[in-house]
Order: C-alpha cells, then sequence, then structure tokens
C-alpha cells in the first residue's frame, strides 16, 4: 500500500508541471502536419496479475516535418503515458505531452489509444 501511494505521489509530481501555467491560456487550434518524430522511449512495465501489465513511459523525440518547413520542423517533443496490457491487447492508453517548438512555444496535448500486441514485438495502435 505504501508503494502504491509513493508511485502516485510521485506520478502527481511529474505531472503537475503540465498544468501550473499561470498565464492566459491561448485559444486552442488545430493543425495539420506530415512528420517523422525520432527519439526513445524509457518504458516501466509492472507485473499485476497473471497475463496483466502496466506499463508507464516516458518518449522524448525530435520532430522533422517531411517537407522541411512547418510548424512543428525541428520541434522537441516529450510524453508521459501509461497502459495496461491484458491478452496481449490494452484500450485504455492515455498520453500526456507537449512540443516545444523552435521559437520556444509550447505546444501541449492530451491522447488515448487502443492496441494489440504481437509475440515478439510489434503490433498495431490507434
Amino acid at each position: 500500500m505504501k508503494r502504491i501511494l509513493w508511485l502516485a505521489t510521485v506520478s502527481f509530481l511529474l505531472l503537475l508541471p503540465f498544468g501550473t501555467d499561470g498565464r492566459a491560456q491561448a485559444q486552442a487550434k488545430e493543425v495539420a502536419e506530415a512528420v517523422t518524430v525520432a527519439g526513445y522511449v524509457t518504458p516501466v512495465v509492472l507485473p499485476l496479475d497473471q497475463g496483466r501489465y502496466r506499463v508507464n513511459y516516458e518518449a522524448i523525440g525530435l520532430v522533422i516535418s517531411d517537407t522541411s518547413s512547418g510548424l512543428f520542423h525541428e520541434a522537441t517533443v516529450r510524453v508521459l503515458g501509461q497502459f495496461t496490457i491484458e491478452k496481449n491487447k490494452f484500450n485504455d492508453g492515455q498520453d500526456w505531452g507537449i512540443y516545444t517548438l523552435r521559437n520556444g512555444d509550447k505546444v501541449f496535448f492530451t491522447a488515448t489509444s487502443t492496441g494489440e500486441l504481437e509475440p515478439g514485438g510489434g503490433g498495431e495502435v490507434s
């Protein structure tokens, strides 16, 4: 029980900086841009029951636009995420992230995902 409480507290403290900006919030806008992201992911896999696992991860990457221009070209991205695997499937994926653009502006985002893992690695995510 103490480990769970400690893990919840640490997780909250890691996510706290994403929501504590005291400046006025910018109006949300949509942008579509074809990009490639190169980076790395640091996962932590926690066994729960027989055949069930909780995966928490941090991903850091560099965004390169397919047209070598655009809003997200040469931006960096950091994502914290989690999902639960049961019978090689997950439907509760949650991600929280931030893009840092070349000019220093920040773009915050959240995402949800579902997917299926294949034995030996690989799979599909939507």
